[in-house]
């Protein structure tokens, strides 16, 4: 499930491309459908339709995000993440997938602190790419992604069956820990999302990036 559904490489340059809008429209202040994202309240209220052609939206570079999802012109990946390109160290051997996940500050309470951490990377990756002397192209920097997805686990969650924990005979029939340990050391895979148009700069600007900043190789 989550090779073929949860972190294949569409769904995620979808999520990006969503987060690409969501986060225009709170770093302006930009009105979606009549309303200011001010909280996440303000989100949550929100109905399906503001993801449409006739939203009201005042924000150019909202605008074309928010086409970007309608007409499903996402990003593509111009460099993959994996066990084999992070943290790998000359002469040691494929990197542990763990090292991947902490490529970038944060954990699930410190989600905030992973969000700087990857506006920072693909601030640096933009600014080498914008054409002018004026900043980052923020259409740019809503189309251009550093893609670290959570890694799976079941954890300790009780599986209450008619008022009893399920959880450790459920564990003991079926290794699930043990697939997820499986699927983290094999399949897990992080991406660079950028724009079709900006590809192959994207790509060697994006090698040169992680690898000053996490030591990387590609």
């Amino acid at each position: 499930m989550f090779s073929g559904m949860y972190h294949h490489r569409k769904v995620r340059a979808a999520d990006c491309a969503f987060k690409g809008l969501v986060e225009r429209l709170v770093s302006t202040g930009a009105e979606i459908g009549g309303r200011t994202l001010r909280s996440p309240a303000d989100f949550i209220a929100l109905t399906d339709d503001f993801l449409s052609r006739n939203v009201q939206l005042e924000d150019d570079v909202a605008r074309e995000l928010l086409m970007d999802i309608v007409d499903r012109r996402l990003s593509i990946g111009v460099l993959q993440l994996d066990r084999n390109s992070v943290g790998v160290t000359p002469g040691a051997g494929p990197a542990k997938p763990e090292n991947l996940w902490s490529l970038l500050p944060g954990d699930d309470a410190h989600r905030h602190v992973q969000y700087k951490a990857t506006l920072s990377v693909r601030t640096e990756i933009a600014t080498a790419l914008s054409s002018s002397n004026n900043g980052v192209d923020p259409l740019l920097l809503g189309r251009l992604w550093l893609d670290v997805p959570h890694i799976p686990s079941l954890g300790t969650a009780p599986l209450m069956v008619r008022g009893r924990d399920m959880a450790p005979q459920f564990l003991s029939t079926f290794p699930a820990e043990q697939w997820a340990d499986i699927y983290k050391t094999h399949r897990y895979q992080g991406h660079i999302f950028a724009p079709r148009s900006s590809a192959d700069d994207a790509r060697s600007v994006s090698k040169d990036v992680l690898k000053r900043r996490f030591a990387t190789s590609f």
